[in-house]
């Protein structure tokens, strides 16, 4: 206890004192703390504690170690909260564009459950024990699932990276951390061959159907007289529009933000390809792929690309009916192949809530619209297609994601390997009840 009788030692900025409980000092315990000077609008000193367990020579190192530290700090940023800190992250993404409106969206739901935590402390004075501390409540209060929480620490990391990089903090507490292991992916249904050529007859069919919809209502608004040209929109566009991208996803295996922010520029009637350059987002955002691996050109089958083809010349005829400030549409390269009643972009929303109506409707009332492209990659594999050629039509950064994915669908080939085997060690196999005759050495 000798060594704990002065009350406190100074270190520049940096000071060691005892810890008392009940007026009676506990053995081995210190008081860490570096002065960061003082709140010009409160008058009061700051600074950042730790409470330290050991020996007073380590205490007193520890006093040198942060003093040095923070001597580089941001004083003011220091004693922000975690909630200002989140903010100004928030603002530095919306600034440099770093994500989409739709994905910002989810950052900040995420964090909020954080906040409800720890949003009013200091984000100097958080530890990798109040990160951990603070996740396992935001799972016990909202019953969050592992890859969820996964999601949730991701974007926490990032924003106490950010609390570094501005100079709030001098390590980020969440460096000595391992993520929540995200749960095992279930099964994704996959149509068979008999459902993909269902699901085909009764696309191809509601198809013409709408075409000849369209037609007949343009027929009878001929007959009632009413003007042609000059309409702010042409009801029946987005619905075929949507059949026809319905049509390009299954034949593809193309995500459905690919297949949205389709232009006619990107589509290769000549060689049969579509050209993936761009995706549409959630928020009707064009942004280019995530990795490089997603900028890729796929070919089409030749039904598929002749239905391409007829709606090209029908799309085009319909837009010049509508008018923009008081000038005809033209279909250009840039013109979306899969457009909205207004020839614009067509809302990912919306043509969730049509899909959802019109798999009720063709007796599929449980698929999703990415079950479409996990069909293509299943039966392509199913059917020998070699794994490099599935991972490039995915757009799957490697080989080793798709077969992450999708290995249940390469073919059992293990009594094909065995018999391999077998005939490398022995020699073909020979009929059974055949002598075999040895030949006599000289």
């Amino acid at each position: 206890m000798a060594n704990q009788k002065k009350k406190r030692e100074t270190y520049g900025s940096g000071s060691v004192s005892v810890v008392k409980k009940n007026g009676k000092v506990v053995k081995d315990t210190w008081r860490v703390c570096v002065n960061l000077g003082t709140d010009p609008n409160t008058g009061k000193r700051r600074k950042i504690q730790r409470v330290f367990h050991g020996n007073v020579s380590d205490a007193r190192a520890l006093a040198k170690q942060l003093s040095d530290e923070y001597s580089n700090v941001d004083v003011a940023k220091a004693h922000d909260t975690f909630s200002a800190v989140v903010t100004d992250w928030y603002s530095s993404m919306e600034t440099n564009n770093a994500a989409t409106h739709a994905t910002l969206k989810q950052y900040r739901c995420r964090l909020q459950y954080v906040e409800d935590v720890i949003g009013t402390r200091k984000v100097a004075t958080l530890k990798q024990t109040d990160i951990e501390k603070a996740l396992k409540a935001v799972k016990e209060r909202h019953d969050l699932s592992n890859t969820s929480m996964n999601k949730v620490f991701q974007v926490v990391r990032r924003v106490l990276a950010y609390a570094v990089n501005v100079g709030a903090i001098v390590r980020n507490p969440t460096d000595g951390m391992t993520a929540p292991k995200i749960d095992k992916v279930v099964t994704r249904r996959s149509l068979t061959t008999d459902e993909i050529a269902q699901f085909g007859k009764c696309l191809d069919r509601d198809i013409q159907e709408a075409y000849s919809d369209y037609d007949a209502k343009e027929s009878r608004r001929a007959n009632w007289g009413r003007d042609m040209f000059g309409r702010t929109a042409l009801r029946g566009l987005s619905g075929l529009s949507n059949l026809l991208a319905v049509r390009l996803l299954l034949a593809s295996g193309m995500r459905r933000g690919e297949c949205l922010g389709l232009t006619w520029g990107n589509v290769d009637f000549a060689n049969g390809q579509v050209h993936i350059r761009q995706t549409l987002t959630a928020s009707v955002e064009i942004r280019v792929p995530k990795t490089g691996a997603g900028v890729r050109s796929l070919y089409i089958d030749s039904q598929t690309m002749a239905q391409l083809k007829a709606w090209k010349a029908f799309q085009r005829d319909a837009l010049h009916l509508i008018q923009r400030e008081g000038v005809a549409v033209t279909q250009a390269d840039a013109t979306p192949v899969f457009c909205n009643d207004l020839g614009d972009w067509n809302d990912p929303t919306k043509f969730d809530r049509w899909w959802r109506g019109y798999r009720e409707g063709i007796g599929f009332p449980d698929l999703k619209i990415h079950e479409l492209r996990h069909s293509q990659a299943t039966q392509l594999l199913a059917h020998g297609a070699d794994i490099k050629t599935v991972q490039s039509r995915l757009g799957h950064a490697s080989a080793s994601l798709t077969l992450n994915q999708y290995a249940h669908a390469v073919p059992a080939n293990d009594r094909t390997a065995a018999d391999l085997m077998g005939t490398l060690f022995n020699g073909p196999a020979k009929p059974r009840g055949e002598v075999v005759q040895l030949q006599k050495t000289a």
